[in-house]
């Protein structure tokens, strides 16, 4: 069976600048029907309060959809951020994108 994933990759920041684009994304893939919603951090070397707050709200549209939504690549100050605030432990997160597909093999 396909599993239909959508990945969202910001570049350098996750702010209020382009929280408006992780919103816009992740409507769209509800919209069409995405099962796995995956946000990339891989390439952000800073993230702020705003684009937490912005991933959180996704993960409360996400869920009340029947979706769900990955986070993988976190490092640096970004990591520091979930784990200073406990949200780790509210997402799925994976140590990078390729982890996060092998474990749908896995499933399958």
């Amino acid at each position: 069976p396909v599993r239909p994933i959508s990945v969202f990759q910001p570049t350098r920041i996750l702010t209020s600048s382009n929280a408006v684009d992780l919103r816009d994304w992740a409507q769209e893939a509800i919209a069409a029907g995405t099962r796995y919603l995956v946000v990339d951090l891989q390439a952000v070397s800073f993230m702020d309060s705003s684009g937490l707050g912005a991933l959180m709200s996704i993960q409360a549209m996400v869920r009340a959809a029947h979706r769900e939504l990955i986070v993988c690549g976190i490092s640096g100050q970004a990591r520091m951020l979930f784990e200073m605030t406990t949200t780790h432990q509210v997402f799925k997160i994976y140590k990078n994108l390729r982890e996060f597909e092998e474990s749908l093999e896995d499933d399958a």
